[in-house]
């Protein structure tokens, strides 16, 4: 009895630093942050959203309309519009693809291409750049959102 008092001492100190250290290897293996955009904008530098961001902070936002482009009459979306306009999309994939900023593709025309799941955008913020992928876009009649897994550089180019 005494050993077995002396064994769970020592050994349930140990299992419990091998389960610790266990946790410490798991991730969701994307190392990239998860926010929902919505039409109340967002500074992609703090991760701030909606009424926590003043309007001279907002880099982007989402609406349900387009504006850089022309219209198609029917398609319904939600799309991302920038402060500024400069954005593009990037294809789909793996978002670790995006390695830089590639100034020569920020888009002309985005009215065929709303938000769509799995889609890699890649914008121009107040203070830096932003790539994000698509996870889930919500219903372009109700609220405008969509969550997002993003890198935010102060440069162009994502390390």
């Amino acid at each position: 009895m005494k050993y077995s008092k002396v064994l769970l001492m020592i050994f349930l100190p140990l299992v419990a630093l091998g389960l610790t250290f266990c946790d410490l290897g798991k991730s969701d293996n994307s190392g990239f942050a998860r926010i929902t955009i919505t039409h109340s904008g967002i500074d992609w530098s703090t991760g701030l959203t909606g009424d926590d961001v003043s309007y001279d902070q907002i880099d982007g936002e989402t609406i349900g309309w387009c504006t850089i482009g022309t219209r198609i009459d029917g398609l319904e979306g939600i799309w991302y519009r920038p402060f500024n306009n400069h954005f593009y999309l990037h294809g789909s994939g793996d978002l670790s693809q995006v390695q830089a900023v590639q100034q020569n593709m920020w888009a002309q025309d985005v009215c065929e291409t709303p938000l769509q799941n799995g889609d890699i955008w890649v914008a121009e913020c107040r203070d830096g750049y932003v790539k994000f992928k698509v996870i889930s876009v919500g219903d372009p009649n109700g609220e405008w959102t969509a969550e997002v897994e993003y890198q935010f550089s102060t440069t162009t180019s994502f390390d």
